[in-house]
């Protein structure tokens, strides 16, 4: 559920969390920040767009976010031998204990399991349960619904550019962290 407050100009969203209690997020639109001006500005901006998309989406689909993704990169391995951990965190880009963290709860909620490889037990495989493959049916229809109505009114070369901008700026700070590690700086 949508709900935009023109006096306060703020958007509300609402829906369940894993838990099934109701959960409310108020995000104050922030046009004036349209001006972005510094570094700092920008790293902020970005920060609190994904605090707020990560907060939504999982008040709206019922899953958060990173085991939402997990979940989606596990169906993809169904059809073949059950993952070992450490793939997973290179296909999500994740760290990994956070995604151990998550996989530990997917484990508790009966969605995932996970076993010693046979041929290196020095490897865990994960594999999506059937409940996992339900949950995460049950719950598509929710997360498109979400995404369609966030991205709803963006212009395509709008969402193209921020696309372009993001991915450079991404590089950039990949860059940035390749040179200090090569000249032995923290980063």
């Amino acid at each position: 559920m949508a709900d935009q407050n023109d006096d306060k100009d703020v958007v509300q969203l609402a829906g369940t969390n894993e838990e099934g209690a109701l959960v409310q997020v108020t995000a104050e639109r922030r046009e004036e920040k349209a001006d972005v001006t510094s570094d700092e500005d920008v790293v902020q901006l970005a920060g609190r767009v994904f605090r707020t998309y990560m907060s939504a989406f999982e008040s709206h689909v019922g899953v958060p976010m990173p085991r939402w993704r997990i979940m989606e990169a596990l169906q993809e391995f169904s059809n073949a031998l059950p993952p070992p951990q450490k793939k997973l965190v290179e296909k999500l880009e994740m760290d990994p204990g956070a995604l151990t963290r998550q996989v530990q709860s997917l484990e508790e909620r009966g969605w995932i399991c996970r076993e010693v490889d046979k041929q290196d037990q020095r490897l865990t495989n994960v594999a999506m349960t059937d409940a996992g493959s339900e949950e995460l049916k049950k719950a598509t229809p929710a997360r498109d619904a979400f995404k369609a109505k966030v991205m709803e009114g963006f212009p395509p070369a709008q969402l193209k550019a921020l696309i372009e901008t993001l991915t450079m700026l991404e590089a950039r700070i990949s860059s940035v962290m390749a040179d200090s590690s090569k000249s032995g700086k923290s980063a």
